[in-house]
């Protein structure tokens, strides 16, 4: 049978918001393209389209109901920083102040310029990349 887990908006808001406890202050953000990898404890060598972006301390105001069961944060867009490579960042991580895009990851998702957990345009070395919109629920 297939995994059906189910969680109570207590616990789903609880989750969103100790996400926020573990980026803690200042966090760091990093958009890459390639190949999301499975964890953002995992290191890996994809090409980095920008960052670092100096994150909000806190990261997120607490969690808000989205639905009957799922909560969403909704961090703080970062000031623009130019980008390192050229290109379309497919996802991203976010690691504590001392992570370095490899390690001390926190939290990764997907990265695109629609129906991603983050919405960024098509970057240009050297030119700022502009984060438009970006949410992290909690229905996974």
């Amino acid at each position: 049978m297939a995994n059906n887990l189910n969680y109570t908006l207590t616990l789903n808001k609880a989750r969103a918001d100790a996400v926020t406890t573990a980026v803690g202050n200042a966090g760091k953000l990093y958009l890459f393209s390639g190949t999301q990898p499975a964890a953002p404890s995992v290191t890996h060598a994809e090409t980095l389209i920008a960052g670092p972006f100096t994150l909000a301390s806190p990261f997120a105001a607490a969690a808000a109901t989205q639905a009957t069961y799922q909560a969403r944060l909704s961090p703080t867009l970062p000031s623009n920083v130019n980008a390192s490579s050229s290109g379309q960042a497919t996802w991203w991580r976010v690691c504590t102040s001392a992570g370095d895009g490899s390690t001390n990851g926190v939290i990764d998702g997907t990265a695109g310029v629609s129906g991603c957990d983050m919405t960024v345009g098509t970057a240009t070395v050297g030119q700022p990349v502009a984060i438009t919109a970006w949410t992290i629920d909690t229905n996974q």
